[in-house]
């Protein structure tokens, strides 16, 4: 079932399309437990809203693959109506579930050149554009390796976006360099506890500038 509620606001404040995994979709659980179902206002995207007063149409999904994106066309773009949206700026948190399913670098690279392509259609070209690298689950070998290189690709800001949010580095506490901290994650290594989410959505806050430059 697909339910969208749409309304209408006067706001002055900022409007922020987030484009996201089940990361930022708000799939949680607490410290080392089992994910469970729990509220999507616990999302990191949802707590930087509400306490750094910034309207977001957060069009996160649990599995979502950068790849997917490629083509405009899909329902996980159009899903939700984004005419209207007057958005001031875009968050990409993609590229987990990309890596997991042993994508290429250059797939990835390909993917994230269309999906920021396609954002300036939505939001403008004029707007900020922010990308999320991608946070250590546990891989090795091949996986890991692109793991790494996709991030210092991320951290070149390409396509001339305007920053780089480093969730990797938040979560990532623990002394081996291929796992997040566990203290933070829930049991399946991937998935921030409640705890990780909010140094998410506190890492979002200082990490852009929700205030559009004119």
């Amino acid at each position: 079932m697909d339910v969208v509620l749409e309304y209408e606001c006067t706001s002055p404040y900022p409007a922020w399309l987030i484009i996201g995994d089940s990361i930022f979709e708000g799939v949680t659980a607490a410290t080392a437990a089992a994910l469970s179902p729990t509220s999507n206002l616990r999302s990191p995207p949802a707590q930087w809203s509400r306490n750094n007063n910034v309207l977001i149409q957060n069009q996160s999904l649990y599995a979502l693959q950068a790849a997917t994106l490629e083509n405009t066309s899909r329902r996980e773009w159009t899903r939700q109506p984004q005419t209207g949206g007057a958005f001031d700026g875009a968050i990409i948190e993609l590229g987990t579930n990309d890596v997991a399913n042993s994508r290429s670098l250059s797939q990835i690279q390909t993917s994230i050149c269309a999906i920021v392509a396609n954002l300036r259609t939505i939001i403008g070209t004029d707007k900020p554009i922010y990308l999320c690298n991608v946070p250590a689950h546990g891989q090795s070998a091949g996986i890991e390796t692109t793991r790494i290189n996709t991030n210092d690709w991320y951290a070149q800001v390409p396509f001339g976006v305007t920053g780089t949010v480093d969730i990797d580095s938040a979560l990532r506490k623990a002394a081996a360099s291929n796992v997040s901290d566990s203290r933070l994650m829930a049991s399946d290594g991937v998935h921030p506890a409640y705890q990780g989410q909010g140094i998410l959505a506190a890492l979002l806050r200082s990490s852009i500038n929700e205030r559009p430059q004119y």
